[in-house]
């Protein structure tokens, strides 16, 4: 199977030019042999075949880091332990190192503390009175109906009593009414203590809420005095020692910045000049680290190309450095803004490497970049230079036991040499590709006659002269 790389397809050569003429008819040329004494003319084959044809933009850029770690403590205080070095390829979870945590857990015993009181006191303004004074309270409260009761039996007793003065039973009424009183006192009482006030509560729940962001504010501050690795990777730089004072940070993790590579399609070379890639880290960072098996490449890529780039496409990476391995790669990434090199527009394209880089590869290789933007495979094609077109339409001229025919062609992918040919010939057909002549002479060649109706096109020696319909 034969692969071709993408191309645009020539112009039309100048000294060629396919008239119609009359009622739309086609016209057709065929070379003669008539020469001058001193020159000779030959006309080049091409025979019809099947294969591949890949249309492919090429570019160049830099390996880079897909993503990176950036890792700082979340407290601040004296470095206690670094358990790692630079090119130490560490598990996730792991411990990287710590800053001394005593000031940290002190913190968070206190605020737990804190927590603990006003949960309590939250709880109680919910459950009311606590079963022991709802005892007391019931207790209270009979002792009290007891009362009422004995003074109405008095008093009772003393009315019936015709022996009764009247300042006895007035003294009786008075008791009773005392007796009801207190009653009532404990029973409003009883209400009382079983009433939740919704302020008191919720002044209660805003200070449990408020307790308990403390503690998470003591708790990260704990956790802070520990580096953990966020996953698996290797360690790319360490920023201290123990004994270290260090100020407290933000761990992040994303994307390492690069700097894109040139590009162009392959109808030309790709550019010779590449861009170093670099990867930056908070400034806070006490360590960096990163999977350096996942890479990725970014390439300018021209704005007449850029329309033929898609997310999801496949891609080649040949690195300058070993150039008999290559590498697979598919389009991330299609920055929508451009910058401009030199005059030329450019798009920044990011493509991620098929599966782990293999060993040996390492972030800011240089590299060589083909993206495949079109691909027909089992497909007919000729040599591209085979191919004329005229307005929307494509010509080959077809050689048949030594005629000449122009035919009509539909064309599919256009690679570097070669074009596919969707109709209008078929396989092992022969097409000429162009018409030499040696220096000194001109040649003599029968031009483009018109067929049928009107009158033809050109012919002659030197200058084309006209023929006749």
């Amino acid at each position: 199977m034969k692969y071709f790389r993408s191309s645009r397809r020539a112009a039309l050569n100048s000294g060629l030019a396919v008239v119609l003429v009359g009622a739309g008819v086609a016209a057709y040329l065929e070379v003669g042999s008539d020469t001058t004494a001193s020159a000779s003319s030959f006309t080049r084959m091409a025979t019809v075949s099947r294969g591949t044809v890949l249309a492919q933009v090429s570019a160049s850029g830099n390996l880079a880091l897909a993503a990176q770690s950036s890792l700082a403590f979340g407290a601040s205080g004296k470095v206690t332990a670094v358990d790692v070095t630079v090119g130490q390829t560490v598990k996730a979870g792991q411990v990287l190192a710590t800053v001394d945590p005593t000031a940290a857990n002190l913190a968070l015993t206190e605020a737990k503390e804190q927590l603990t009181v006003a949960q309590d006191n939250l709880a109680k303004a919910q459950d009311g009175p606590s079963a022991q004074q709802q005892a007391v309270n019931n207790d209270q409260l009979t002792s009290d109906e007891n009362a009422v009761n004995t003074a109405q039996q008095n008093l009772d007793s003393a009315e019936s009593d015709s022996k009764s003065t009247t300042a006895q039973i007035q003294q009786d009424k008075n008791s009773l009414s005392n007796a009801e009183d207190q009653l009532q006192s404990a029973r409003d009482q009883q209400a009382l203590s079983n009433y939740v006030d919704p302020g008191t509560l919720a002044q209660d729940q805003e200070s449990v809420t408020q307790a308990q962001a403390s503690v998470n504010t003591a708790q990260t501050e704990v956790d802070g005095t520990t580096i953990t690795a966020p996953s698996a990777g290797t360690i790319l730089t360490v920023a201290g020692q123990v004994g270290s004072q260090v100020s407290a940070g933000s761990s992040t993790t994303g994307a390492a910045s690069t700097s894109s590579g040139s590009g162009s399609s392959s109808t030309g070379s790709s550019s010779t000049g590449s861009s170093s890639s670099s990867s930056s880290s908070s400034s806070s960072a006490f360590i960096t680290m990163a999977d350096v098996s996942q890479l990725q490449i970014t390439a300018d890529v021209s704005e007449t190309d850029i329309d033929s780039i898609k997310v999801g496409q496949d891609a080649t990476i040949t690195l300058n450095a070993n150039s008999s391995s290559p590498l697979g790669a598919t389009v991330a990434t299609i920055s929508p803004t451009s910058t401009v090199v030199s005059n030329v527009v450019e798009y920044a394209v990011t493509l991620n490497l098929t599966g782990d880089a293999p060993a040996g590869v390492r972030p800011g290789q240089s590299a060589s970049i083909l993206i495949t933007t079109g691909e027909a495979s089992n497909a007919l094609y000729v040599p591209s230079s085979a191919i004329t077109t005229t307005g929307s339409n494509s010509y080959v001229t077809v050689v048949t036991a030594g005629k000449d025919t122009l035919t009509k062609v539909t064309t599919g992918v256009v690679g570097t040499t070669d074009t596919e040919i969707k109709t209008g010939l078929t396989q092992g057909q022969q097409v000429m590709l162009t018409i030499s002549s040696t220096s000194g002479s001109s040649t003599t060649g029968r031009g483009f006659g018109g067929i049928g109706t009107g009158t033809g096109g050109f012919g002659g020696t030197g200058a084309f002269a006209g023929g006749q319909g």
